[in-house]
């Protein structure tokens, strides 16, 4: 979500919806409270839903820090969470209700808002980074870093759906990190 002021609405909806729950919060609310009007929500967003959909868009952008440490760090490890933990980090900040709404809201609109749309630039960096990895024998899993790629979403998005299930009530950053570093089989060094 390049825009700014699409940026804003979203940021303050989901401020409303921490402090009021989602489905207390009205349309009126979110753009009295982003001092906007109606109008510039619905050029923006089709529904209150809709801001879900680009739920993870804001998440991809890389900082100075995890840029700098993708350019010097040796350790792949390293460079697979720096790009991860932001994601997830944006996941616990909304909350366990927030991100509930997001899987309902892509279950009832058919759209998966887990996939953004530099999804082809952020798979190619992270297939490097596992494929390298694996040539230093970092990462002892020797399958194919696509199918690597495509189960560290796939397990992220499913201890997602487990801590929104029990309320919030485990860890989800650790789960994440302790599962891919498994699933990779980082290691124990590295770690």
């Amino acid at each position: 979500m390049g825009n700014s002021t699409a940026y804003q609405i979203q940021k303050t909806a989901i401020s409303l919806f921490k402090e009021k729950g989602f489905h207390n919060v009205t349309i009126d609310e979110i753009c009295q409270a982003a001092g906007t009007t109606k109008s510039t929500f619905y050029y923006h967003f089709a529904s209150k839903d809709g801001l879900l959909t680009d739920f993870y868009e804001n998440t991809t952008a890389i900082s100075p820090e995890a840029l700098q440490v993708l350019a010097t760090s040796n350790n792949c490890w390293q460079k697979i969470w720096v790009c991860m933990e932001p994601v997830v980090d944006w996941t616990i900040s909304a909350g366990a209700s927030i991100l509930s709404q997001v899987f309902v809201s892509n279950i009832q609109n058919q759209t998966d808002s887990f996939t953004m749309s530099n999804e082809a630039d952020l798979a190619k960096l992270y297939i490097s980074i596992i494929e390298k990895g694996q040539e230093k024998g970092q990462f002892e899993n020797r399958s194919d870093p696509k199918l690597i790629y495509r189960n560290i979403k796939n397990i992220t998005v499913g201890i997602a759906l487990q801590w929104c299930i029990s309320g919030g009530n485990f860890d989800e950053k650790q789960a994440i990190k302790e599962c891919i570093s498994s699933m990779l089989s980082v290691r124990e060094d590295l770690l």
